[in-house]
């Protein structure tokens, strides 16, 4: 849906974006023995309870992009220009998206998380008073 008028433009855009084989990014998890061997070249230097491995590099575990998943976004799309007068404009650009509780868990658990934005305090435990933010 779109509106023109000489001082005034706005648009409003429904869409649904399907992706096949999204690409993400996940903790490589190897088995017990990982560590010594290498990785393109880097060697495994430690791998923890979870099977998560690190290398020297880098101090949060090796990521892994894979083609893990299919995704569909529904959302809406929403700009406006507003020129009151020759010498003043405003203006608005907005994309939005339904997210799921689900969504939110796995973007901090799996995205800020393995970026150190946000993490386990000391007690190891995620979603409690101790962690990092």
């Amino acid at each position: 849906m779109h509106v023109r008028r000489p001082s005034f433009r706005s648009s409003f855009s429904v869409f649904v974006n399907e992706i096949h084989d999204n690409i993400a990014k996940q903790t490589l998890v190897l088995p017990a023995g990982a560590v010594g061997k290498t990785l393109g070249g880097t060697p495994i230097t430690a791998r923890n309870a979870n099977g998560a491995v690190f290398v020297a590099t880098a101090t949060n575990p090796v990521l892994a992009r894979v083609n893990f998943d299919n995704a569909r976004i529904v959302g809406v799309e929403h700009t406006v220009d507003w020129r009151p007068s020759q010498r003043w404009s405003a203006g608005t650009r907005r994309t939005g998206a339904t997210r799921t509780r689900t969504s939110i868990r796995n973007f901090f658990l799996n995205g800020a998380t393995a970026r150190g934005w946000v993490g386990v305090g000391p007690d190891g435990v995620i979603g409690t008073a101790d962690d990092r933010r």
